[in-house]
């Protein structure tokens, strides 16, 4: 994997699957250029370069979850408490995998980002060449619906933002809407933005209309989910030292929040 550390880091560090089918790993336009605008938010970031599965499907899994553990064992170290995943595409369904098969709390992501992932292996809703290249060319009954993310979620499922383009013609926008539906069935935390056009695999370099609204979504999500974020909101909610010279005689000052009291 591809480490990247911000100047600032906000606490949060996100591990990056980016797509390609299960064929290949589309390291930039779902990776490096993911990880240089998360720099720019104060986010760590590691990009998975996983293994190809060619019909072993636990080998990109236990990638995943290898990236899950190192990242954890030095999160104190690159000054990280929280660690989501994030996916796009067939690193999407890796990122959902996750989400859904985590083996223990070490890999258990805090959170989950998807964008335009291909979450079922049903035949009338999944990306063949995804589900082949994972599952092999004749997956089981039992295969396809074990790696159906949709049908795995639980309670105990990890919040989840999933953002995908109504216009996709290459993963059914049912994938998302489908996992959507199960997470919120489950009581699990979830947000879902479709936009109209965009089709599929734009990532952070590919040219799409409604740009901004995607980024805003994604960073909005992140600072919902920053413990650290939570912690500085409990600190402006107290008064601080105002109506003195250290408060600068202004309620809403920096020095009035500096002289606050704890």
């Amino acid at each position: 994997c591809d480490l990247y550390f911000p100047k600032k880091p906000n606490g949060q560090l996100v591990v990056v699957c980016p797509g390609g089918g299960y064929s290949i790993v589309s390291s930039y336009n779902e990776g490096v250029y993911v990880a240089d605008w998360m720099l720019e938010q104060g986010i760590t970031v590691c990009v998975v370069k996983y293994r190809l599965p060619n019909g072993h499907c636990r080998v990109p899994h236990s990638d995943i979850e290898n990236a899950f553990r190192y990242c954890r064992a030095h999160a104190a170290e690159w000054g990280v408490n929280q660690i989501g995943v994030m996916g796009f595409s067939a690193g999407g369904h890796l990122a959902a995998s996750l989400l859904t098969h985590f083996t223990d709390s070490v890999t258990r992501p805090d959170y989950g980002i998807l964008i335009y992932p291909v979450i079922s292996m049903d035949p009338s809703l999944t990306h063949l060449g995804s589900c082949q290249n994972l599952l092999g060319p004749n997956p089981t009954d039992e295969q396809r619906l074990k790696w159906s993310c949709d049908k795995q979620v639980t309670p105990n499922t990890p919040p989840c933002l999933i953002v995908s383009s109504e216009d996709d013609r290459v993963v059914p926008i049912q994938n998302t809407l489908n996992f959507n539906k199960a997470l919120k069935d489950n009581g699990v935390p979830s947000s879902c933005l479709i936009v109209a056009t965009g089709g599929h695999g734009w990532g952070f370099s590919g040219y799409l209309e409604e740009r901004d609204r995607v980024n805003e979504t994604i960073l909005s999500f992140l600072f919902s989910q920053n413990k650290s974020n939570a912690l500085r909101v409990g600190i402006i909610a107290h008064r601080g030292h105002w109506n003195c010279a250290e408060g600068g005689y202004a309620r809403n000052s920096i020095a009035a929040l500096r002289a606050a009291q704890m």
